[in-house]
């Protein structure tokens, strides 16, 4: 029962953290636009650490086979994104990826879906690894939330329908994390090792090809001071916790 608990709690600060950045952006537009570089920066420290030092060598634990599976998470991240627009963009000028607004509803919908589904496999390994995938999914979420609002106000809505938008993508990060209770929890443990090899990929994934590029394009003498002090924050998580 503790388990469906602390999924379904972390999986809804997440969704809670997309709409967080769409009204952020909704109300103070501009002024969180230019401070999110540095939330950005900070989430790539996060996402790439805990996928390195805690998500992958669990997973190398349960199946020694982790590192091919992460790498085919990948591999499908990058087919899907090419194919329907599956991650998100920081800028408004977004028409090769999203020309539809069905086309967004769905890619970004599957995106958190994803997001629920790291959080969900990694509960279902321990408390710990849980926990820090949670925080990894909820500090990109932010940003994640200001490129929903700015996508679906860029293809033509209005500022309520775009807001109404963001709520509907929120809600699908719990729903993904339950769904990843339901399906791993009588599996055997090799099988989680494969869940959350494909949790690590995605982590990566979301922090080497959408964050660190954002920090590159959005140049600030202070980004990588936030970078390594996600870095060091999931660090000394993990020495202290012992994961």
């Amino acid at each position: 029962m503790v388990s469906y608990i602390n999924i379904f709690f972390y999986s809804l600060l997440a969704g809670m953290s997309t709409m967080l950045g769409s009204l952020l952006v909704f109300k103070f537009d501009l002024k969180i636009r230019d401070k999110m570089v540095f939330f950005i920066s900070f989430a790539t420290g996060i996402l790439l650490t805990t996928a390195f030092l805690d998500v992958l060598p669990e997973a190398l634990e349960l199946n020694k086979n982790a590192l091919f599976y992460a790498l085919i998470s990948i591999l499908a991240l990058y087919i899907l994104e090419q194919r329907i627009a599956i991650h998100t963009c920081h800028d408004e000028e977004c028409e090769t990826h999203y020309s539809k607004e069905t086309i967004s509803i769905f890619g970004l919908g599957l995106h958190s879906l994803l997001d629920g589904l790291v959080i969900g496999a990694g509960f279902s390994a321990s408390f710990s690894l849980g926990l820090l995938a949670s925080l990894g999914v909820i500090f990109h979420k932010i940003p994640e939330g200001i490129s929903i609002y700015s996508i679906f106000t860029h293809i033509g809505n209005d500022t309520k329908k775009a807001i109404k938008y963001a709520f509907l993508i929120a809600v699908i990060t719990p729903l993904g994390a339950v769904l990843s209770l339901i399906f791993l929890r009588e599996l055997n443990p090799s099988y989680i090792g494969i869940a959350l090899a494909f949790a690590a990929g995605s982590l990566i994934y979301i922090g080497a090809t959408d964050l660190i590029p954002e920090t590159h394009e959005k140049f600030h003498k202070l980004n990588s001071i936030f970078v390594l002090l996600g870095v060091g924050i999931i660090y000394l998580i993990t020495k202290i916790t012992g994961i």
